[in-house]
Parts: structure tokens; C-alpha cells; sequence
């Protein structure tokens, strides 16, 4: 009956959710200590960078097929846990050096790396939700 099979079709989706999320935790566990990040499992912390990790997972097959020429991989970035806002916020200061003004949107761009791009995509993208 249509009402059984909308019942398999619920519990395939809820399996293929939690193998999904306990791939991503197994990735995230992998990529944290291949970085050693300063993060304990488990805590809000972890749990943000964790979510953050699976979000900018979802962006690299949608690059990948945009830019088939080019690799994106979140495993080869320390940075892959962060958010845009929180990569700027922390990284982007130590990478211009004090002293040099303020540098123009098209720079920033020019020297965006895939795991940037994955990080601005998804900021933009959730503005357009908003």
C-alpha cells in the first residue's frame, strides 16, 4: 500500500541520515587529529566546528562539478572547520601584515584557496536564505 511505502521510504531516509552524520563524525574525528585542533570532543566547540565540517563538506562536490580541472578536498586545509566569519576574523589579519591598508575585495579573491571558497560559498549562500 502507498502508506507502507511511504513508511520504507521515511526509513531508508533516517538510515541514510545517520550513516551519513557517522561518516562525517568519522571524518571530523580524523581531520581534528591530523590537525590537532585544540578542541575537545563533545563540547559545544567541537560540536560547531563538527557541524561546520559537514556543512563545507556538502559544498565540495557542487565545486567539483563547477571546477572539474581543480581538486577540493576539506582533509588538506587546516581550516576546514571554520566558518568564513571565523577565518577572517583569525586568519586573514596574520596573512596581510599591520601596516599594509586595507586591501580591495578583488585581492582577497585573487588569493582565495578552495577551502576559502567553500567558506565564502556557503556564507553567501545562507545571506540569500536570510
Amino acid at each position: 500500500s502507498t502508506g507502507s511505502f511511504h513508511h520504507r521510504m521515511v526509513s531508508m531516509l533516517a538510515l541514510l541520515t545517520i550513516l551519513t552524520l557517522q561518516t562525517v563524525a568519522a571524518d571530523f574525528n580524523t581531520y581534528a587529529s591530523q590537525w590537532e585542533l585544540p578542541l575537545m570532543e563533545g563540547t559545544p566547540e567541537w560540536i560547531a566546528a563538527e557541524a561546520t565540517y559537514a556543512a563545507n563538506s556538502l559544498v565540495v562536490p557542487e565545486l567539483q562539478a563547477r571546477h572539474p580541472d581543480a581538486t577540493f578536498s576539506l582533509e588538506q586545509s587546516p581550516f576546514s572547520h571554520l566558518t568564513w566569519a571565523q577565518f577572517a576574523e583569525t586568519r586573514l589579519p596574520q596573512m596581510g601584515g599591520a601596516g599594509h591598508g586595507a586591501v580591495s575585495y578583488t585581492h582577497l579573491r585573487a588569493h582565495e584557496t578552495p577551502e576559502h571558497l567553500v567558506c565564502r560559498l556557503l556564507l553567501e549562500k545562507k545571506k540569500k536564505k536570510n
